[in-house]
């Protein structure tokens, strides 16, 4: 196509560039350099405790030569049952430097969905922690698993609340694992700090993560993510979101990074900008808006409902989230109403995220105000524009219509989860809104 066909260049902002050049280089590359570049920066806070770029990156690689002792090659399978915490990052980024492919499990699946998932990809790890023992210990029955290692979310907290998140962390439910399974601790092989393997691939054609879809017009599938597409997707974003300072910003991540949308926008983006990752393992308008205020969030990905929920909380009980300078919105449609309030509450940019979170594009974003802009949510073919007059706003479709009026109809109701059965791409990150197992 030629330049001058290509009319949307002219809606770019001035800094954004129309095309990038992307690095052929593996997905853990990210964690290395910046763990090179800022050793002390803070990588991770997880109810107050911090943990450096240097430590999650020894951690992973680490992680990354256990994972090789147990005998996984390149190109096997490691199942991650884990909320938002330490333990996901190193896991993740481990499996991807011992040469495996992270296969991303939703917590809140039953252990029949579980079971389906594991026996789909083929994983012969899986790597959870102490409150999901149960759920694993019967979702590994009749499958490839042959080893699991088990995370203390006590570890990663400060002193004062372990004898209490060990309390909370024990298993419901009975865990009994098959014979053939082998049970590891998670901290205990990062103590034996093993060198990982140096394995050579290409990262434009070897596989990084199984991200498994929603099911909503079948079966979960799992698309196959490059390490060269979730750079290259990374790049992007940095490319958008321009309002950045490499190691001095604080990314909110509270959007879960078993989906797509989180472990694009809220991981590896903040881990290219060797940003803090405010960790949350679940959506509570209260405790997101009380984090925010004390860490200073500066970026909050998030989706129309938690922008309504936060800002409203926080003008109610007037606590400061100004910090905020950057959003990044997707999963549905984003009502004027919630735009406005939120921009005046903290003033910061929203973009709204245009694509389709199961095939990590989140790269196609759009600065112009949200109230102009109106998308439906389909669940087959993802956010879809439904049409452009030159002078007045986008016409919304029924079910947009629908959707902003559930979401705007009183500030009482802005406080509730989104619906389980809501349509199109939020639905997985609303049934774990609905839940509140995970974490202290």
């Amino acid at each position: 196509m030629k330049t001058q066909e290509r009319v949307w260049l002219a809606k770019y902002p001035s800094d954004v560039p129309p095309s990038l050049t992307y690095p052929a280089m593996p997905l853990d590359a990210l964690l290395r350099e910046a763990a090179a570049k800022h050793p002390n920066a803070v990588a991770t806070i997880f109810y107050g405790a911090r943990m450096t770029y240097r430590d999650i990156d020894e951690g992973a690689s680490a992680l990354a030569g256990a994972l090789a002792r147990l005998g996984c090659h390149l190109g096997d399978r490691v199942a991650l049952l884990l909320p938002n915490s330490p333990p996901f990052v190193m896991a993740y980024y481990g499996t991807l430097r011992a040469g495996g492919i992270v296969v991303q499990l939703n917590p809140l699946l039953s252990p029949h969905e579980l079971r389906s998932e594991l026996q789909d990809s083929g994983a012969t790890v899986l790597i959870t922690t102490d409150p999901l023992l149960d759920k694993a210990s019967e979702a590994v029955q009749e499958t490839g698993v042959r080893h699991v290692i088990v995370a203390s979310p006590a570890a990663y907290v400060p002193l004062l609340m372990r004898p209490v998140v060990k309390a909370k962390a024990r298993p419901k439910g009975e865990v009994r694992f098959p014979s053939n399974v082998q049970v590891h601790s998670f901290e205990a092989l990062l103590k034996e700090r093993l060198v990982p393997p140096k394995g050579e691939f290409d990262p434009k054609e070897q596989v990084a993560v199984f991200q498994y879809t929603g099911g909503t017009t079948g079966l979960p599938k799992a698309a196959m993510l490059t390490h060269f597409n979730l750079v290259a997707n990374t790049y992007q974003i940095a490319a958008w979101v321009t309002r950045l300072e490499e190691a001095n910003e604080v990314f909110l991540c509270v959007l879960p990074f078993f989906h797509s949308y989180g472990m694009t926008v809220g991981m590896n983006f903040a881990i290219f900008k060797a940003a803090a990752m405010l960790l949350l393992p679940r959506f509570d308008p209260a405790e997101t808006a009380k984090a925010i205020q004390q860490h200073r969030a500066t970026l909050f990905p998030g989706v129309p409902s938690m922008y309504a929920a936060v800002a409203y909380y926080a003008q109610r009980n007037r606590i400061d989230i100004s910090s905020v300078k950057v959003c990044v919105s997707g999963g549905g449609p984003l009502p004027r109403e919630v735009h406005e309030r939120f921009v005046a509450v903290t003033g910061a940019k929203l973009w709204l995220n245009r694509s389709i979170p199961r095939n990590s594009l989140q790269s196609r974003l759009g600065g112009r105000k949200p109230h102009r802009l109106y998308w439906s949510a389909h669940p087959r073919h993802g956010l879809q524009n439904r049409g452009h007059r030159k002078g007045n706003e986008r016409t919304a479709t029924r079910r947009s219509r629908r959707i902003a009026h559930q979401r705007t109809a009183g500030d009482e109701r802005l406080l509730e989860p989104p619906r389980r059965n809501c349509p199109g791409p939020s639905q997985r990150l609303a049934i774990y809104w609905r839940h509140r197992r995970y974490g202290p």
